[in-house]
């Protein structure tokens, strides 16, 4: 007999050893279906529940081989799709037979229990009956009864037998053993077994020990109640001792339990319950607790009585304390680990604690080869109550810790994403501190599909499971930890679920099937409007409702066509049947006929969210993977690897000189978009018939090196202003490969954009830098040289030089490392200075040149794309060629005057010292064969193909350039103090944040100060005497030394000196508010600015001056300015002094007033700098960027230049 698919099903439930498994979690012929929509949506990394019942239902080592042969049949297929999984003894308050899933029915034998009376003396509600007095309608047993059954007598005891019958049930045994090592035995024989099976399967990984395990009695020190913080008390509601009294056969009084809040559940009423006297023990045995003198009942009143109300808390033969995870439940799992790694060393183990709770302190006795932390993480209150709006969620966590609730309670999506961000981020790290260094993922996570009452499934807007889920996946992503989602059942529909329990939480639910292999029709009310292809963002639908005849199976294609024909001749509306079954029907109006994806798509539930791009193979260390939603935008960050600790670095020479990391890009939200995408370095490559992404880094052994990629939906409404689709189209053709950047809260500052002209001489290479520079009209634009890097001469050098003998168009004229350090310090934005070569006496000058950040970067010259280290910094290489004469002088191979542009001979004659025949000397000598050999090859490594012809006169050329790096410096820049402003921050204050305490002096200068309606002297006076207070607490953080001195009494007296240079460097104007009150606490102190000012359009920080003292990297840095906002500016000045080598550690970062996301920008970015601060305000007002509440624009009132 197979078991039914349904757990309200009733009949021949009870028959638990004539049951199969075999057909779960699916069919063998429907494997292709489900495996090719899991590889569709990415869901690569699987879960497989395999019950112990499945395995061994029959009874003790009597295993089902047909069912593990038609397991081993579904895995052997996994790899074809990329699937890999690990086995998960799945189990849900032990058995289904104790309301939930997991153990064999003989279990219960084996512990003297019945379980036909297990509803009647209340020791389980079953999920096949119905709660006691709700009547619902089908399949809606009364949401979230079922983990009660923790609570009740068959899984408690069926628990505490499991892991501690020989302690607490010592003379319990079953066929001469003790029933603890019995049943631990079955099952750890049973595993092996399935470990044996399915050792040599590809697809397997490892194993699970038990899915949230229970403690049953373990620990319980009050047998007559339950506590409501720590253990849902819901529904009826019976003590350990009332439920012993119960299973005894006595009716009992009990209380019954109802929703509230802030608690989740209150006491309502009281019952009584088995007035019928049934016993929960096979043939009435007594109670195993009463056998072992837990309780007993009272001769001479025949009430019950608890003897031993801490039973459960020592050994009741030592009377030492018991602890749950020291004492059973590891000792355990290190006997599991063995046993299944004893098959397979390889093995990975997954282990995890009790669910809500912290797990086992891992002793270094304790087995840890291949051993994996996952744990549970879900919204408990969400789930409990099948509710999520988006506006209130709560930290039931820290709640059930004794967190108050308003400090538990979080506001609106992003409080949602930083609230399960905190839960998450918990649950993992203090985890870690007690299982040590292991790998984790979190074993299970997801949202139930039928919440707010299942209106989404009349209304057609799932808008609140969109944001639900989004929240809960952003959490993991931003705790960068991997996770497994619960669940994909291929049996779930909206009437029943997931068919267990009345939980309903699949991400695919199938579609009726017709009952007929003929072609039929059926009539489906239609609840939600059609989706369009082009609105992947979540929407609230409006209802439709009408009828709609739908043709379920078609014979072959063309009559599948005539009906698709036909529907769009009446115009008739094709949408899903509800929000979550998403028919064929509906993918017509969307989707190629011929694409496979959209068939993958039907049935599938929530996918804006479920579906989201992440890395699935890395060289490296993820830091930060982000998806959002709403714009789709896509951000992904790694660092190498540590040196030695690369998987390929024992191995020589390396199997993969050049791994690629491997994202998946989900057709469902890209597939008809443009993307733009843009990486910190090296090459990608984008198939998208694969939804995978492949970047190929540049450097992926040396330590620490960050690598970014950033992907963004190009809007294509927004074309480039007058030059409209042609541009794109010359574009294509053109070939241009740009290696894009995009702006990081990292604190480094602003990629410039490098570009390399090359070309022959005199080919006009520098004219074209120029005009690009006149066209791109943006400040901080270098046109750096290839002239100021010829190597110094040796005398012998120099004297040929002087004779025109030396060939300065020779690649090996050039510095080529120095160069690239210049190149290399430009883009990190560092100050570099640049040699000044002098062509009359062929030497470099004993000045320099200072460049420091520049935005653009132009580099020409002859070999400007002959070294492959410079080449690979450039973001646009061109190579400039003046057609005619280079085609003329390849054709014939004349060595004549009219090839050398009269432009040159006016440059080498007049700004470099030479005459006419020196000139022609060096060309028929040098130029052309060099042009020739070395410089001409170059072109293939530039990215417009073909060459720029004609050089200056090819203005369509360089207009098109000059847009496109117009467009790549515009997208770097537009949006990074707004995104800034945007970013979501925990609410804790930075480890190295000061804040001044808020005495009620402070908040009255703050008061005037806020005040809009203060007269500018008196702003004036107290934002000195503010800034004092500021720079005194900020000195408070520097070196003292002791110091003795001689009082006017002529007494030695013990103090304090300092210790340290003082530099004040104030970011103009504002910071210079702060000036006064530095000098008054420092006369001495040194002074340097920085004129860091907004740009008007973008609001983006831009360094206009600066002007810092040489010994400034010997110096303490009090950096000041007035206000913190997004932290922008501050990253821009922490990056300058750091540029100046000045310690990051002893920067002092000094200000009146600070955002809470300010200074988590700045702290991130730079953790070693301090941050001092008299007040923090709540929030950046994200379009003006302006502090809320704040002080307005602080530098225009203190200076009275407010318009």
């Amino acid at each position: 007999m197979k078991t039914s698919s349904s757990g309200h099903a009733t009949d021949e439930f009870f028959d638990h050893r004539n049951v199969s498994f075999v057909g779960r979690p699916f069919p063998l012929e429907e494997a292709h279906e489900h495996f090719a929509r899991l590889r569709s949506w990415g869901l690569t990394f699987v879960r497989l529940l395999v019950p112990w019942e499945a395995l061994e239902h029959a009874g003790p080592g009597n295993y089902d081989e047909e069912y593990i042969d038609h397991l081993v049949s579904i895995i052997e297929m996994m790899p074809r799709y990329g699937i890999k999984c690990f086995i998960d003894p799945h189990q849900d308050t032990w058995s289904r037979f104790s309301g939930g899933s997991g153990a064999p029915g003989w279990t219960f034998e084996v512990a003297g229990l019945d379980i036909t009376k297990f509803q009647a003396t209340g020791a389980a509600h079953i999920h096949n009956s119905q709660f006691h007095n709700d009547h619902l309608g089908p399949g809606s047993s009364q949401p979230m009864v079922w983990p009660t059954n923790y609570t009740k007598l068959a899984s408690s005891t069926m628990f505490t037998l499991f892991w501690s019958g020989n302690t607490f049930a010592p003379e319990l045994k079953y066929q001469g053993k003790q029933v603890q090592d019995f049943l631990q035995d079955c099952y750890l024989n049973c595993y092996s077994h399935l470990a044996e099976r399915v050792q040599q399967l590809e697809a397997v990984i490892g194993f699970e020990v038990m899915n949230e395990p229970h403690q049953g009695y373990i620990g319980l020190v009050d047998l007559t109640r339950y506590s409501a913080v720590h253990t849902l008390v819901f529904g009826d509601s019976p003590s350990a001792f009332q439920s012993f009294t119960l299973g005894d056969g006595i009716p009992t009084e009990i209380e019954v339990w109802i929703r509230s809040w802030p608690y989740p559940t209150r006491k309502h009423s009281t019952r009584v319950v088995n007035t019928e006297c049934e016993s929960a023990w096979l043939n009435r045995r007594p109670c195993v607790w009463r056998q072992h003198g837990v309780w007993d009942v009272d001769e001479a009143t025949k009430n019950p009585v608890l003897l031993q109300k801490e039973y459960f808390t020592k050994d009741p033969k030592t009377g030492n304390p018991v602890e749950f995870y020291k004492d059973f439940y590891l000792p355990f799992v290190n006997k599991y680990i063995k046993a299944i790694q004893s098959v397979k060393e390889s093995y990975l183990v997954f282990v995890e604690p009790l669910p809500n709770e912290p797990p086992p302190v891992w002793t270094p006795t304790d087995n840890s080869h291949n051993v994996i932390y996952a744990p549970h993480w879900y919204d408990l209150k969400s789930v409990f109550n099948k509710a999520f709006d988006g506006l209130i969620t709560h930290d039931v966590q820290s709640l059930s810790k004794g967190k108050n609730v308003i400090s538990a309670t979080y506001f609106g999506l992003k409080g949602a994403k930083n609230n399960y961000t905190g839960q998450v981020r918990d649950t993992v790290n203090k985890g870690l501190i007690n299982v040590g260094e292991k790998p984790c993922v979190i074993g299970e996570c997801g949202i139930p599909m039928d919440i707010n009452e299942k209106k989404a499934f009349e209304t057609g807007d799932y808008t609140h499971h969109s944001n639900f889920l989004d929240a809960v996946l952003c959490a993991m992503e931003r705790n960068l930890v991997n996770f497994t989602l619960w669940n994909y059942n291929p049996t779930n529909d909206n009437t029943y679920g997931d068919h267990w329990n009345g939980e309903d939480f699949s991400i695919y639910s199938p579609l009726p099937k017709s009952k007929t292999n003929n072609s039929t029709t059926q009539t489906i009310t239609i609840t939600a409007t059609p989706i369009s292809a082009d609105d992947k963002k979540m929407t609230k639908h409006r209802p439709a409702k009408k009828e709609l005849k739908v043709q379920t199976m078609f014979e072959n294609e063309r009559e599948q066509r005539q009906e698709r024909d036909a529907d769009n001749k009446y115009g008739t509306e094709k949408s899903p049947t509800s929000p979550f079954e998403l028919m064929q029907v509906h993918f017509w109006d969307q989707e190629d006929e011929n694409d496979e994806d959209h068939y993958h798509h039907i049935g599938g539930r929530v996918l804006d969210a479920v579906l989201r791009p992440y890395a699935s193979k890395v060289p490296g260390i993820p830091q930060v993977t982000h998806f959002n939603l709403q714009t789709l935008e896509y951000k992904f960050q790694f660092t190498n690897y540590p040196q030695g600790t690369h998987p390929f670095s024992s191995v020589s020479p390396s199997p993969l000189p050049s791994p690629e990391v491997e994202i998946y890009i989900p057709n469902y939200h890209y597939k008809q978009l443009h993307l733009d995408i843009r990486v910190s370095d090296g090459d990608w490559r984008y198939v998208r018939s694969r939804q995978t992404l492949y970047w190929r880094v540049k450097d992926w052994t040396t330590e620490g090196i960050e690598h970014s990629l950033r992907i963004r939906i190009v809007n294509n409404n927004n074309k480039q202003q007058g030059m409209g689709n042609w541009t794109v189209d010359v574009w294509n053709v053109w070939g241009l490969r740009m290696k894009r950047r995009f702006n990081r809260q990292d604190g480094k500052n602003f990629t410039p954009y490098l570009i390399a002209v090359a070309g022959g001489s005199a080919s006009g290479k520098t004219s074209v830098a120029k005009r690009i520079i006149k066209n791109l009209n943006v400040p901080w634009v270098v046109l750096l040289s290839m002239d100021s890097y010829y190597k110094p001469l040796s005398p012998e050098q120099l004297d040929s030089a002087m004779n025109n003998d030396y060939n300065f168009d020779h690649p090996n004229a050039f510095d080529y490392e120095m160069l690239a350090q210049t190149l290399k310090d430009l883009k990190e934005g560092k100050r570099v200075e640049i040699p000044i070569y002098d062509f009359t006496t062929h030497s470099r000058r004993p000045e320099t040149s200072t460049v420091y950040g520049a935005n653009v970067v132009i580099f020409e010259g002859i070999f400007a794309l002959y070294d492959k280290t410079i080449t690979d910094l450039m973001d646009l290489k061109i190579f400039v060629d003046t057609d005619a004469d280079i085609r003329l002088a390849r054709r014939c191979k004349q060595e004549s005057v009219a090839i050398y542009r009269p432009s040159a001979l006016k440059r080498d004659i007049n700004e470099r010292g030479r005459d006419i025949h020196g000139v022609l000397k060096q060309y028929g000598r040098f130029v052309k064969s060099s042009f020739d050999d070395h410089i001409l090859p170059t072109v293939k490594n530039a990215d417009v193909v073909p060459i720029i012809p004609r050089g200056l006169e090819n203005h369509v050329a360089i207009e098109l350039i000059t847009k496109n790096v117009q467009k790549q410096l515009a997208e770097r820049k537009l949006s990074f103090r707004w995104d800034l402003a945007r970013i979501e921050y925990d609410d804790d204050i930075p480890e190295n944040v000061i804040l001044l305490k808020a005495t009620p002096q402070l908040k009255g200068i703050h008061t005037i100060i806020r005040d809009c309606t203060t007269a500018r002297d008196d702003l004036i006076f107290y934002t000195e005497r503010l800034a004092t207070l500021v720079v005194e607490r900020g000195l408070a953080e520097l070196p003292f030394r002791h110091r003795k001195v001689t009082t006017p009494l002529n007494i030695v007296c013990d103090g304090k000196a300092l210790d340290a240079q003082i530099c004040g460097v104030s970011i103009l104007r504002a910071g210079g508010t702060m000036e006064t009150g530095l000098r008054r606490a420092i006369k001495d102190a040194l002074i340097g600015k920085m004129l860091i000012q907004s740009d008007p359009q973008t609001g983006e920080p831009q360094l206009h001056y600066i002007k810092l003292p040489s010994t400034i990297n010997q110096c303490h840095v009090f950096l000041m300015d007035a206000q913190i906002a997004t932290g922008a500016a501050g990253l821009m000045a922490i990056r300058v002094l750091l540029d100046h080598n000045v310690p990051e550690d002893k920067i002092i970062f000094l200000t009146f007033l600070a955002t809470i996301q300010g200074l988590h920008t700045i702290s991130k970015a730079f953790p070693k700098v301090k941050l001092c601060t008299s007040m923090i305000d709540p929030k950046v007002n994200e379009h003006t960027l302006y502090i809320e509440p704040g002080m307005g624009n602080f530098g225009d009132r203190y200076f009275g230049t407010e318009p």
